[in-house]
This record gives structure tokens, C-alpha cells and sequence, in this order.
């Protein structure tokens, strides 16, 4: 690996984007896989993290570095100021403390040649496909930010091809840094443990058998469209119960109006006996309700690389999901995609499918899936391990 020698991970967890510090864990664990399997050489991997970042630390197969302000010498804020400079970066000082040989994922540099090689992260062009989720400042702010990344990262990782056929798009002339690589499910690295989880689902008095759809309540994570498909079935003569799990908040919309909204036409379709809203529940609860449910819907009109789906995948679990390029890309062999605005698209997959699906989990597939997942996170890590290398001799 030549002078790749520290990976500096950043810490991407804050309290409002759970994806975040999934991510940020998935990397650490992938890296740590590719250096169990000696594909690393001597390579040590550096967790860098605000000390209240909201992300779990340990366990982590990572040494832990806490972001530290930084240090001026007398006139040195002045000598930047008239310079044009600004100041200096935490994070930047922080990797520099740590002689990290490459920092990544980084979704926004300040520094017009940052003194790390640092690989840039963009999750996805929502912004670019949905302005009307975004203020106009949040829309120009987003432009500049991907715009100063990609021109002054090494290399920039994206989770598809669909991904980086937005970035060719947007920023063409950056089009050669895209590197693309799909991510494992944390299941990889920590399967679940093999016990029943239907306490979980006793414990909510649920039904044996539920779809599940296991989202944060965003605007684009679109829970409508599965309340009208129920309220379309219902009409038909079928009860489907369904269970929504996820935070019931969203940092675009701090009235809650998109919650308020959903819990309102719930009611007043007459869908309660049907639809259960949880919430955010605990880990190991969540992972109890995704091995139990007959089906996983994934109804959002916008991702990255979804997390939820790749989780389903990698249980076993059947998977119905808004027909967006991702979700194609991620899942070929989902039971049936749906355009994000047609309920009865929807409701038609469901209603076809619904009697002959049963509860989870089933023992046998599920361990064959895991099992594909562990080699999927293993090359994930050599990849991974790639490109960091890449960018260093960049």
C-alpha cells in the first residue's frame, strides 16, 4: 500500500440522519474485514469525532481520535484574515495531529487545497431532483458545497451508478473522480442473533403477519402512497396490516406537518385497525420486526443507497420498492417496483402477492443471505482499501 499507512474515518453520525452514523460504522467495519483477511497490510484505521457526535464509539475496530480545536500562534488569525485565508480547519488539524495518510467520508471541504488527500462523499442529488424539498438558499448552499467538493477532493465515492450518472450531470467535468461502490448491510459484520423475534411483535400486539415499512418520517421517504395502497385494498375487500417504524421527525420540517399529515389521513381513511405508527424503536427491536414481516416496502422517491433495503436483502426478506433507478439498481430481484405516486401500483403488487407471503424469518434463506452479505462487505473492504490507496498516490 506504499504510504498508506492511517485512514482517517470521519464521524458522520448527528442525531437527526441515523444514516449517518450507519455509514460511519459500515466503514469501520469494512476496513477492519479487509484488514482481517491481510488485504491491508500494516494500515491502522482512525475514527475522527466531534466528542459529542451522538454516534456510538464502541465497540469499534477503530482507535478513536476526538476532534480538537485548533492552535494559533500569535498574529496567525490576523496573517490568514488578510490573506484570504479563514481559519483553520478541526478536522483538518485534527487528521494532520493524527499523520493520517487519507481522510474520508467528507461531505463538505472549506479549504481550497486541504493538506490531507481527502476522498469526498456524496450520498445523493436529492436536491437536484426534488428543489421543492429545499429553500432556495439550502439549494444554492447544496450546489457550492458539491461543487468545492468535487473540485478539491482526491476522488469522490458514490453508493451507484445512478449516483454517478447525477454527478455527470451536474458536474461532468469532475466525472473521472467518481468512484462508485455500493455498501454491505451492517449484518455483515454483526448478524443478527438467531432467536425468535416475534416477543417484539407480542410485545407491540401486533399481527403475526405485517408488511413493514422502516423509514425516517421525511417528506421523500413518501409513507403516503402506502397509506392510500391500503386504503385502496381495504376498499377491495382486503385488511393489510402494516407496520411503520422510524423517527417521526424531520430537521426540514420542524412543525412535524408531514407526520401530522400522515396520522391524519391514517384516521381519517379509517385505517387504524391497519396501519400501526411506532416510531423510532430500539435497535434490536427493529431488527425483530424486519425478520418477522411477510414484506419490506421501500416507497421513497428519492435515495442514495438504501440502508433498508440492503438490510432486507440481507435477511432474506422480500422486498417491494418504489421503482426509482437505485432501488433498481440495489434490489433486481425485488418482488415488484411501483412509481412513488401510484397507490394502485402499489396496492396491485401487494394484492398479488400478499397470500402467498408468510411471516419471518425463514431460518435457512436467512443464513444463506448472510452469508452472501459477508463476501459482498468483503470485497467492499478490499474496494474500499483500493481506493483509499488511489487517492493517496493521486
Amino acid at each position: 500500500m506504499g504510504n498508506l499507512s492511517r485512514i482517517g474515518v470521519v464521524n458522520m453520525a448527528v442525531d437527526w440522519w441515523t444514516a449517518g452514523g450507519s455509514f460511519t460504522r459500515m466503514l469501520v467495519e469494512s476496513l477492519a474485514l479487509a484488514h482481517e483477511t491481510r488485504s491491508a497490510g500494516d494500515v491502522e484505521v482512525m475514527l475522527l469525532s466531534r466528542k459529542k457526535s451522538g454516534v456510538k464509539e464502541e465497540p469499534l475496530p477503530a482507535t478513536v481520535r476526538h476532534f480538537k480545536k485548533p492552535e494559533y500562534v500569535f498574529g496567525e488569525k490576523w496573517l490568514r484574515s488578510i490573506r484570504g485565508l479563514g481559519e483553520k480547519s478541526e478536522l483538518y488539524e485534527t487528521a494532520l495531529r493524527c499523520k493520517a495518510s487519507v481522510l474520508l467520508p467528507v461531505l463538505q471541504i472549506d479549504l481550497p487545497r486541504p493538506p490531507v488527500p481527502t476522498i469526498g462523499w456524496i450520498p445523493d442529488f436529492q436536491h437536484r431532483h426534488w428543489p421543492e424539498f429545499y429553500s432556495k438558499a439550502s439549494l444554492a448552499s447544496r450546489d457550492r458545497a458539491f461543487r468545492e467538493l468535487a473540485e478539491r477532493s482526491r476522488l469522490i465515492l458514490l453508493s451507484s451508478e445512478s449516483a454517478r450518472n447525477d454527478l455527470a450531470g451536474f458536474l461532468p467535468e469532475h466525472t473521472a473522480k467518481a468512484r462508485v461502490l455500493p455498501f454491505p448491510s451492517l449484518f455483515a459484520f454483526h448478524p443478527p442473533a438467531a432467536v425468535d423475534p416475534h416477543g417484539t411483535v407480542a410485545k407491540y400486539h401486533l399481527p403475526q403477519k405485517f408488511a413493514l415499512v422502516a423509514n425516517q418520517f421525511w417528506q421523500h421517504k413518501n409513507h403516503r402512497v402506502v397509506v392510500e395502497a391500503v386504503a385502496l385494498l381495504k376498499a377491495r375487500g382486503l385488511r393489510l396490516p402494516v407496520v411503520m417504524t422510524g423517527q417521526p421527525s424531520d430537521f426540514r420540517d420542524p412543525q412535524n406537518r408531514t407526520v401530522s399529515e400522515l396520522l391524519q389521513r391514517i384516521a381519517e381513511a379509517g385505517l387504524g385497525p391497519e396501519i400501526t405508527v411506532l416510531g423510532q424503536v430500539a435497535y434490536g427491536e427493529l431488527i425483530d420486526l424486519m425478520r418477522a414481516a411477510a414484506v419490506m416496502v421501500q416507497p421513497s422517491q428519492s435515495e442514495g443507497w438504501s440502508t433498508v433495503v440492503q438490510d432486507g436483502k440481507a435477511l432474506g426478506r422480500p422486498l417491494i420498492c418504489s421503482a426509482i433507478a437505485t432501488h433498481r439498481e440495489q434490489a433486481p430481484d425485488a418482488l415488484g417496483f411501483f412509481e412513488w405516486n401510484r397507490p394502485e401500483e402499489l396496492a396491485d403488487l401487494l394484492e398479488r402477492d400478499w397470500e402467498r407471503l408468510t411471516p419471518g424469518p425463514d431460518m435457512a434463506r436467512e443464513a444463506d443471505c448472510l452469508a452472501r452479505e459477508r463476501e459482498i462487505a468483503r470485497q467492499h473492504g478490499r474496494k474500499l482499501l483500493q481506493i483509499c490507496a488511489e487517492a493517496v498516490h493521486r
